[in-house]
């Protein structure tokens, strides 16, 4: 029998959800600070309450707040967010060794 072994591998400069999940620390990251009080004032402190955001959700959200490149370094963000999210799922198809039988 094949085993096939998986190794996930985050870019260096996008920090893993695992070791970011505050609202700020994500801004800060995507060097959107200014937009730390948008977020904060309507009570979302955590990833996990906007991570399922689309482009819709985003422009009702955010308005004319942003630029249109701000707009796209936000949602590929949340993009590789539900990614990982997906990939945390995903592991319990793996067995303890991580492989996949």
């Amino acid at each position: 029998m094949k085993h096939i072994k998986f190794i996930f591998v985050n870019h260096p400069d996008q920090p893993n959800i695992t070791q970011v999940t505050s609202i700020i620390d994500w801004l800060h990251n995507l060097q959107l600070d200014r937009l730390i009080c948008i977020f904060i004032n309507a009570g979302y402190t955590n990833l996990s309450q906007i991570c399922h955001f689309n482009s819709s959700d985003l422009k009702i959200f955010i308005g004319n707040n942003v630029t249109h490149d701000e707009q796209i370094r936000l949602l590929d963000s949340l993009d590789r967010i539900q990614s990982e999210l997906l990939l945390i799922s995903s592991k319990s198809l793996l067995t303890s060794e991580g492989y996949l039988v």
